[in-house]
């Protein structure tokens, strides 16, 4: 059993991604998530706010919301938003998710991944915080990875929920690079987080545990499309 199956006791999760256009649209698209059956929601630092704000925001849909599994993208160094979460007064956050997961072509024990994965084993010690890390490999913007078996294979080492990505925002992963890092790390949890729509996601079903998705429900940034959340959720809770 995988962190996903553990954390959500199903095998495929709906994690949709809540930008920030303003705070009217915000708490809007974050209605529209739930009511579509979202499995939990990721907010990330952008469209100009700051942490701080950020976290306000999380906090307001805590109070609204406190059953739903929440998780943060800060678009910082990896220590820096661990120390956020080790700090926080209240533990309303159970997911991180870094774009770099620091693993390393040709690297069996990569250094800074192996540093981090120690923060992340005594916070979980000391009860600081106990939530799935989502580390990126092969993902979007990150140094270019040549070797995906061999990464993939590594990162499961490291991250509870190895996330990769197709070359861009919006743009969707080739099905063979998804299939190959399903090979390689076996039953370990998968993500996913560019490019998925409603015509896409068949290719994915098979393969990818959590979806992360943004630009493929929204009719403009930080908008969710009812229609789309909708349809995209009935495709990735209905697949068998």
């Amino acid at each position: 059993m995988n962190y996903i199956e553990r954390v959500f006791e199903k095998s495929r999760v709906f994690l949709p991604v809540i930008h920030f256009k303003n705070s009217e649209e915000f708490f809007r698209s974050v209605d529209v998530a739930i009511n579509a059956g979202a499995d939990g929601l990721f907010f990330i630092k952008q469209g100009g706010i700051s942490m701080i704000g950020l976290d306000e925001h999380i906090e307001k849909v805590q109070s609204k919301y406190p059953e739903i599994w929440k998780g943060v993208n800060y678009l910082c160094d990896n220590a820096r938003a661990l120390s956020r979460l080790h700090n926080q007064s209240k533990l309303i956050i159970s997911g991180l998710w870094c774009d770099d997961g620091m693993i390393i072509d040709n690297e069996d024990i990569p250094l800074e991944a192996d540093l981090f994965s120690d923060k992340m084993k005594e916070g979980r010690k000391n009860g600081k915080w106990n939530g799935l890390y989502f580390g990126g490999v092969a993902f979007k913007y990150q140094k270019p990875v040549k070797n995906i078996d061999f990464v993939a294979r590594v990162a499961k080492e490291y991250i509870d929920v190895v996330t990769t990505s197709g070359d861009g925002t919006g743009k969707a992963a080739k099905p063979d690079k998804v299939i190959t890092f399903r090979k390689a790390i076996g039953d370990h949890a998968l993500a996913l987080a560019s490019g998925v729509t409603c015509t896409n996601v068949k290719n994915y079903l098979p393969y990818v545990n959590a979806f992360l998705v943004a630009t493929g429900i929204e009719n403009d940034f930080g908008v969710l499309n009812e229609e789309k959340t909708n349809k995209l959720s009935k495709l990735i809770h209905g697949y068998k």
